[in-house]
């Protein structure tokens, strides 16, 4: 829920614009923990593996208007989507 920061009124605020201002390729290290079992069940250590996971960083730029006070203004948010190939 937003509220306009010039006037604070809730349920005024309108969507004007949506912007995508960039989309990046990259990956990303993951670090998976393994724990490894003797056959009796003691607990022997942990194993340590690494993963390169592809991700994808979308910025966006958002622009809102209040209905009440005409106030605008735009805020910059970053999507991250994990495994999207």
């Amino acid at each position: 829920m937003r509220r306009c920061p010039s006037c604070g009124r809730h349920f005024s605020v309108e969507l004007t614009s949506k912007k995508v201002l960039s989309v990046e390729d990259d990956t990303e290290r993951v670090m998976h923990d393994i724990i490894v079992r003797a056959p009796r069940g003691q607990v022997l250590g942990p194993i340590v593996t690494y993963e390169d996971v592809p991700i994808e960083r979308e910025s966006i730029e958002i622009g809102y208007e209040c209905r009440h006070c005409h106030h605008q203004w735009k805020e910059t948010i970053i999507k991250i989507q994990k495994g999207w190939r």
